[in-house]
């Protein structure tokens, strides 16, 4: 007997935030708030943003001892909050009630000036500043962001793997994050390189002379070549370097500066990407010319990128994708 077709399950969609995620939000707010923010220039993080085009969200400023009460809170719809503010997370985006956590670690600002915090919640308020976190999906778990700015959450969602007797569920592919970490991270950087104190910046450069660099004027573009044993060399630009005593080179940097010197490489060869990927936050025609621009480069190369997950090797992995990919356009 011919077997009908199954029914397409109806998708729930809100484009508002949902009752539950404003109650927490508003309970986080009233309980943190926007404190802690003494030594920060915050007006000067929000005029960097609003001189970017792009809306400033709410901010939590927090530091370790507010992680247990944050996180008991949390826990009402994140069973898994302890992991959210481990020892290295400095910054955390919550697409779901439109607000951004950023730890406030002295030693830090110590070592580099309060610009170490400031570009942190730089990177943070990039992730929320964009209209498609307000589009909200209804899964299993409650209701939940279907994109968060390049990044699409459908790490959620299986497929059948085919051609397997057991028929397994795999999660599908991530999708997005090398643009999304490296936008955040790009912005960041350009923050930074405008705001570093000169201190600081001349601390870092006897750090690059110990590495063989000479580091040239602070407006150019200085990469730095690493091959830290995760597969793949890759190159960091200096803008995204920060002093850090407790590694060896005196030096740290962030996994998702990877993706932003990636990017950076990809708006250097075609200098209309970067106004179209700001653009591309609260305009969907924008949003849409992002693949024409980068194929034009190389076919296919957006799909390459786009498909790649939050960890190291692979943005190192995309990364040498681009430069090979740059090197053999016209």
């Amino acid at each position: 007997m011919e077997q009908l077709p199954k029914k397409t399950k109806k998708v729930e969609r809100l484009n508002e935030m949902p009752e539950e995620w404003r109650i927490l939000r508003a309970e986080i707010l009233k309980k943190f708030g926007e404190r802690k923010t003494e030594g920060l220039d915050i007006g000067r993080v929000k005029d960097f943003m609003k001189e970017c085009g792009l809306p400033v969200i709410d901010l939590v400023m927090i530091e370790n001892e507010d992680i247990p009460q944050l996180s008991q809170i949390l826990k009402k719809k994140y069973p898994d909050s302890d992991a959210n503010f481990s020892e290295e997370v400095l910054g955390r985006y919550f697409s779901e009630m439109e607000l951004c956590f950023i730890r406030r670690k002295r030693n830090n600002e110590k070592d580099n000036g309060a610009i170490r915090t400031e570009s942190t919640l730089i990177h943070e308020l990039i992730h929320g500043a964009s209209k498609y976190a307000s589009l909200y999906i209804k899964s299993d778990e409650g209701y939940t962001n279907a994109r968060i700015g390049f990044f699409v959450d459908n790490t959620h969602l299986t497929r059948k793997e085919e051609n397997k007797t057991d028929q397994k569920e795999n999660k599908k592919a991530p999708w997005g994050e090398f643009l999304e970490e490296g936008f955040a991270s790009m912005i960041e950087g350009e923050y930074t390189q405008r705001y570093m104190p000169e201190k600081t910046r001349e601390e870092l450069d006897k750090n690059f002379i110990k590495l063989g660099f000479s580091p040239k004027n602070t407006h150019d573009t200085v990469r730095i070549n690493f091959h830290a044993g995760i597969g793949y060399g890759y190159s960091v630009s200096e803008k995204f370097l920060f002093l850090d005593p407790t590694q060896e080179d005196g030096l740290s940097w962030s996994v998702a500066s990877i993706a932003a010197t990636g990017l950076e490489m990809l708006c250097e060869k075609e200098p209309k990407l970067r106004q179209v990927l700001i653009e591309a936050r609260n305009d969907i025609s924008k949003l849409r010319e992002i693949p024409r621009l980068i194929n034009a480069i190389q076919p296919g190369l957006y799909m390459k990128i786009q498909k790649c997950d939050y960890d190291a090797k692979d943005f190192a992995r995309v990364q040498n994708i681009i430069k090979e990919a740059i090197k053999n356009s016209a």
